[in-house]
């Protein structure tokens, strides 16, 4: 899905994943999910400045409100649901 947010910027957005349930480790109860086999820790996604948000084709709003600090080029962003138990990843386009 490709969706395009935060008018009137008009920025592009690819969705990377599907919706992904969040879990805990065993040992420390820290919250993470999986991503094609690696883990991503709660801890590390960051609050955006400003979310970025869209309608989707329900008139629902949505937005995604942080990313993932641990990589500094073309980083994952991060929306969670509406109950903070799942993410969905989301990728920024190239004009």
């Amino acid at each position: 899905m490709i969706i395009t947010a935060n008018k009137p910027y008009n920025r592009n957005y690819k969705s990377a994943s599907r919706w992904i349930k969040i879990e805990y480790t065993m040992k420390d109860c820290k919250p993470y999910f999986r991503h094609y086999g690696k883990r991503y820790y709660m801890e590390n996604i960051m609050r955006l400045s400003y979310p970025i948000m869209w309608n989707d084709k329900d008139g629902k709003l949505n937005y995604i409100s942080g990313y993932d600090s641990t990589q500094w080029y073309n980083p994952y962003l991060v929306e969670l649901d509406e109950y903070g138990e799942y993410v969905r990843l989301w990728e920024e386009l190239e004009d």
